[in-house]
């Protein structure tokens, strides 16, 4: 009589590549950029509050601009390549530009290019895009920004081929600096202009972004030119928001329109279903689209105490472990948090945090909070926000090992 099969139950943490990396089944893991939902992966409910109090815009899996409704959350892609980079979670911002689409009209003043409207089809999939053409006089049409707003400034906008490459765009008058950009859509590059960057888009569309502190002196104003090429291109979805970084593109029409912030966090029941008090670890994969002074990660609180992951361009704490009975931790400063996979994991004198495979950085002596409540993601009130994107967020109950720790972020 032969011996009975014995049949083994595989580890459940096999079920998943990242789980298999830790070796641990986590009890959060909210995959953002793969499912396009808020549902955790895990418990198979959706755990988040969400609210953002406008509509507002994204890329779909086409590169397609799209736009979702009030309190609906955005998931976001690469324009170019379709790539799902997960959960998009912005600040308040404004479009000053009356008038983003149409250029011979509200506060645009047509000076000698020819302008065509609704010529062609815009990045939202419109026949909305304007046809700029050589015409004469100045040659130009351009928009005066009198909303007396100084500091830094963003202007923004999509261009497309049509039947020329390559125009000239200046921002003149009360800012610095005062330069033209010259962009050539053929080779989808962009100069004469610090700091000036272009994006491909599908279809064969760019947004071109000319970043300038504005130093209004009394009765000045900057304006936005556009040079009307020797033949023409296509414009469309100008944009001029407050910031020292582009956002999502804002429609305006016949007013400028304000963007509320994406507001999404976790609290009561939600949280301590799945939070440790004592030890942990957290592996996060971000995007952040521009670095200002403090881009928040995460953030987990209780009022007193807090954990803070940011990342941003101010040589303070961009890792901190703050609590009402002992010694403050701090791994790193925030130059140093790098867009990509980090991992931090926490017990009482036992902390480190790993991004992108790197050697941990480590502290041996500090507490741990002992009564956090709540988790937000990227945004605190919608200050501090990423202006990016959390692909992934996993987080397991207990103190992995820092072998582990460079693992989960490669």
């Amino acid at each position: 009589m032969g011996h009975p099969i014995r049949r083994t139950q595989a580890a459940p943490w096999l079920k998943d590549a990242l789980w298999k990396r830790a070796q641990a089944v986590p009890s959060l893991d909210l995959r953002f950029a793969d499912n396009k939902s808020l549902v955790d992966s895990v418990s198979g409910q959706n755990p988040i509050t969400f609210t953002r109090a406008s509509s507002a815009t994204f890329i779909d899996s086409t590169g397609k601009l799209q736009t979702a409704a009030t309190d609906v959350p955005r998931f976001d892609h690469n324009p170019a390549t379709g790539e799902s980079l997960g959960l998009l979670i912005e600040e308040q911002r404004t479009n000053i530009i009356v008038s983003s689409s149409v250029f011979n009209t509200g506060s645009w003043i047509q000076n000698g290019a020819v302008l065509t409207a609704n010529a062609g089809a815009a990045p939202d999939g419109t026949t909305t895009a304007t046809s700029v053409s050589q015409g004469t006089e100045n040659n130009r049409c351009y928009h005066f920004d009198n909303s007396g707003v100084t500091g830094s400034k963003v202007f923004s906008f999509f261009a497309k081929t049509n039947a020329g490459t390559s125009f000239q765009v200046a921002a003149v008058g009360g800012q610095n600096p005062s330069s033209s950009v010259t962009v050539n859509l053929s080779s989808g590059t962009v100069s004469g202009f610090t700091g000036a960057t272009i994006q491909p888009y599908a279809n064969g569309w760019y947004r071109v972004f000319l970043p300038v502190t504005v130093t209004i002196a009394s009765g000045n104003a900057t304006y936005w030119q556009f040079l009307g090429p020797a033949s023409s291109v296509f414009l469309w979805g100008a944009q001029l928001e407050a910031g020292a970084s582009p956002t999502s593109y804002i429609p305006t029409t016949t007013a400028a329109v304000t963007r509320a912030a994406d507001l999404a966090s976790i609290t009561g029941a939600n949280f301590s279903s799945w939070y440790r008090q004592d030890e942990g670890t957290i592996n996060t994969a971000f995007i952040s689209n521009g670095r200002t002074e403090a881009n928040l990660v995460w953030y987990f609180s209780s009022g007193s105490e807090a954990i803070a992951l940011f990342a941003g361009n101010v040589n303070i704490g961009a890792l901190t472990v703050d609590t009402t009975g002992g010694r403050t931790v701090e791994l790193l400063t925030r130059p140093q948090i790098a867009n990509g996979k980090n991992a931090f994991a926490y017990k009482q004198n036992n902390f480190a945090f790993v991004q992108n495979g790197g050697a941990a950085s480590t502290d041996t002596a500090g507490n741990t909070p002992t009564a956090l409540t709540s988790f937000t993601f990227a945004s605190l009130s919608g200050s501090y926000a990423l202006n990016g994107t959390i692909a992934r967020l996993t987080y397991w109950p207990t103190r992995l090992p820092d072998n582990i720790l460079q693992r989960l972020t490669q």
